[in-house]
């Protein structure tokens, strides 16, 4: 029996490859136009008709994509997330798993600038969204113990990769929060330099007390 034009379409690869595309340029989109509105309005001003609008999609559609309006924030944070996973990887399976992290960190930070940073403090300022900025952590925390398992091959290592994803993320989210209340403008880059060497400096002064 001969397959209907639908089956044959709905099974193509590379239908269903440009779809997802798609389907990602426009979620992009929405998180693109949402934080554009977020920076200009503020969070609670800004509505999800608003976003619908400027990202030229119907309000039902923004729900196809996020369940609420909070949920965009995490949005902005996934491209940096699968650039520093991507980058850790592709490190040689030679270097110890703080390095491959510190070292794939700092060449996925290497692409935002001082304005990222600004922006960044302007919309930690709000409640809604700073709560999501601690889910972002999280999920990067897991994100590279998952990695990290990856480039070891000894069971063994999983409390030790755990603490390592633990330390790196905790360190980076710890010295964002700490410039933001300063009001310390940082390159990401900078902050990252800055984060290994508080880091190497605080674990050689608890070996200094064992």
């Amino acid at each position: 029996m001969s397959r209907s034009i639908g089956e044959k379409g709905a099974r193509d690869p590379a239908q269903q490859g440009r779809r997802a595309r798609k389907k990602e340029e426009v979620r992009q989109r929405i998180a693109n136009e949402a934080k554009r509105l977020f920076l200009e309005r503020g969070f609670a001003a800004t509505t999800i008709e608003d976003i619908a609008a400027a990202a030229d999609i119907s309000q039902r559609s923004f729900f196809d994509y996020f369940p609420a309006k909070e949920d965009v924030v995490l949005a902005w944070h996934e491209e940096f997330q699968s650039a520093f996973i991507a980058n850790l990887l592709k490190r040689p399976m030679s270097e110890a798993p703080i390095v491959a992290a510190r070292e794939a960190l700092v060449e996925a930070v290497g692409k935002y600038g001082l304005e990222d940073v600004r922006n960044h403090a302007i919309l930690y300022k709000e409640r809604a969204i700073k709560a999501r900025d601690h889910l972002k952590y999280a999920m990067l925390e897991s994100a590279l113990a998952d990695a990290l398992s990856q480039r070891s091959n000894r069971k063994a290592d999983e409390l030790r990769i755990r603490l390592v994803a633990m330390v790196v993320v905790g360190a980076l989210r710890v010295t964002s929060e700490v410039d933001i209340a300063r009001e310390e403008i940082r390159k990401p880059a900078s902050r990252v330099r800055r984060i290994t060497r508080l880091l190497r400096s605080e674990i050689n002064k608890l070996g200094e007390d064992d």
